[in-house]
């Protein structure tokens, strides 16, 4: 892996002296090519995508879909069906402890977890009655069971 050559990716690298980025967990760092190509959206189809008929939707429509099958090659997924995109980690960790039903089960996880992550939420009702969490050398496992 060449790291200088995928810094080059990522123009707000560039300065000087050399930027080291660490809170990602605010805000990722954007390659350059995705800056590009939301650009381009932004240019010349700038409508909802999977929603609506006219151009601009369809554009976007047929954007998202090549974009789901990259993702899908990159990660060897079965199939682009298997891709969902999501704003952020926490809506698709949400996303995730929404759709499984987890009582009774075992979770593993960081001490360095971010602490909304932790507190699985479903909808706007907060499941926490339920997250009991015991803490453990390096880490935080949660027994999710009623109390």
């Amino acid at each position: 892996m060449n790291v200088e050559k995928i810094r080059k990716d990522f123009t707000c690298l560039e300065q000087k002296p050399k930027p080291i980025y660490f809170d990602s967990a605010c805000q990722s760092l954007r390659p350059r090519q995705v800056i590009e190509k939301m650009q381009e959206y932004y240019d010349k189809y700038p409508a909802c995508a999977l929603r609506s008929w006219h151009d601009w939707a369809q554009k976007a429509t047929e954007e998202v879909k090549k974009a789901r099958i990259t993702t899908q090659k990159f990660f060897s997924a079965k199939s682009p069906d298997e891709i969902i995109f999501t704003r952020n980690t926490t809506e698709g960790i949400n996303l995730i402890s929404n759709c499984i039903d987890f009582k009774g089960k075992k979770v593993v996880i960081t001490d360095k977890d971010k602490s909304h992550n932790i507190m699985m939420r479903s909808g706007m009702h907060c499941v926490h009655s339920w997250f009991h969490a015991n803490k453990l050398p390096g880490s935080c496992r949660a027994s999710l069971q009623k109390k």
